[in-house]
């Protein structure tokens, strides 16, 4: 399987970088790095091992890019040149996306699917014929995937006569199918946005508008180490002119007076989107704050089971992630050549969630999520390094700034302040449902 369509920019970045060889010649990179190069300028259709080789590089060579070739010497910055040459940051977005999906692809193996395509015709034998009950393969598949990703996410929800999460998952696909023939659940109620439209119990009115974002980490705050019982979780759901890519597709960012006269007063907080459970609401034991940064949320957990799970999840930082869901009232679109389209949100007509996450949907997370990559080894170091600069190198840990005081040469190292690259918070969620909903 090969994969096309990444961004324009990606392309672009590696021209620049071939354009400069031809024009100056250089010594960096490697033979594979400069085909590579080629393959994007050329817009070449990639393997998925060539994406994650691609992913790979770009995630631990993002610390070496200066944003230019070239420093006030004239002296050639292999860093940045090779950083584009394999396609830059939105190539590192676009191969991010493709891997997550893929993955997503697997995680549904043939025998569930051949269970879930089964039930989905004896289901619609006999109540496929009013639409608002009709069942897709899709929808079951959503529902599916969700039940694993909760079992495994929150293990003390499930029941102990419950061996695997694929029998988790199967009997929330029972009660789902229960609740879509007689339009009530028997117990408490879930994936509601999957209802077909009609439905008694689909939310997609109000989903139909409604938009996702992740945007900060959060942490757990308590009263007083003697009182665990006053939990306090704080953290900010918006962010004010945070610039962040979208689906690898455009660029966004939130205007910091967009949240001038909405009503929160009807804001929930949730966790993992889950109406069935709430946690907090605005003005009881919720505060929604808006400062020059964005919206600040501080939550006192309730005395239930999900808040005192959640608050587990997250002081293990096994959760750390916030989303919001918001419709639009205003927005504003401006375009250029070089960068992919930026969406401004003027104002927000109503925010109707902030909600604790693991699998933040927003890139702009300040949770350190590694699913793609694991810790930079030095092995990893030497390989990206002899990459950028084209010849066998000794991973050190003295900083670029520090070495080119002592030698003034070009930095061949681990920079000591480097942070962790953070791959992009696509959930397999997401991906699962965007293939599902294009295979239908």
């Amino acid at each position: 399987m090969s994969f096309s369509g990444y961004p324009q920019s990606a392309t672009n970045a590696a021209k620049r970088a071939l354009k400069f060889k031809k024009d100056n010649g250089s010594s960096c990179g490697t033979p594979v790095g400069w085909q590579r190069a080629n393959q994007l300028a050329s817009r070449e259709a990639l393997s998925l091992k060539t994406v994650k080789r691609t992913f790979s590089f770009l995630s631990r060579a993002e610390v070496y890019d200066q944003g230019r070739f070239t420093d006030k010497d004239g002296k050639q910055i292999c860093g940045s040149i090779m950083y584009a040459a394999w396609g830059g940051k939105a190539m590192r977005g676009w191969c991010n996306k493709i891997i997550v999906q893929e993955e997503a692809r697997a995680a549904l193996n043939q025998q569930a699917q051949a269970t879930l395509k089964n039930k989905v015709e004896e289901h619609n034998e006999d109540h496929g014929d009013t639409p608002r009950k009709r069942a897709t393969l899709g929808m079951l598949s959503a529902v599916y995937k969700r039940g694993i990703g909760a079992y495994k996410g929150n293990p003390q929800s499930v029941r102990p006569t419950v061996k695997s999460p694929e029998q988790w998952a199967f009997a929330r696909v029972n009660s789902f199918l229960y609740a879509l023939k007689n339009e009530r659940f028997r117990g408490g109620k879930h994936d509601t946005d999957l209802f077909p439209k009609g439905h008694k119990l689909s939310s997609r009115s109000m989903e139909d508008k409604k938009e996702i974002r992740t945007s900060t980490g959060l942490e757990v705050r308590y009263v007083n180490n003697d009182d665990e019982d006053k939990r306090t979780l704080t953290g900010y759901a918006i962010k004010f002119g945070d610039v962040t890519t979208i689906g690898d597709q455009f660029r966004e960012q939130v205007n910091s007076r967009a949240l001038e006269g909405v009503d929160m007063s009807n804001t929930y907080a949730l966790f993992n989107h889950d109406w069935s459970t709430p946690l907090g609401r605005a003005g009881r034991n919720m505060d929604l704050t808006i400062d020059d940064t964005g919206l600040r949320v501080d939550i006192k957990l309730p005395e239930t089971t999900a808040a005192r799970d959640l608050s587990e999840l997250v002081k293990n930082d096994i959760v750390g992630g916030m989303s919001f869901g918001f419709t639009i009232a205003d927005d504003t679109w401006t375009r250029n050549d070089e960068e992919m389209p930026l969406r401004t949100i003027n104002q927000i007509e109503r925010l109707y969630e902030v909600t604790f996450t693991p699998v933040p949907a927003y890139p702009t997370t300040e949770v350190a999520l590694r699913s793609m990559e694991a810790a930079t080894t030095e092995e990893d170091t030497k390989e990206i390094l002899q990459e950028i600069n084209g010849d066998p190198v000794e991973a050190q840990t003295t900083s670029p700034s520090s070495q080119q005081e002592e030698q003034d040469t070009e930095p061949t190292t681990v920079p000591q302040n480097a942070s962790e690259d953070k791959p992009l918070a696509f959930t397999k969620v997401d991906a699962l449902k965007f293939l599902l909903d294009h295979q239908k």
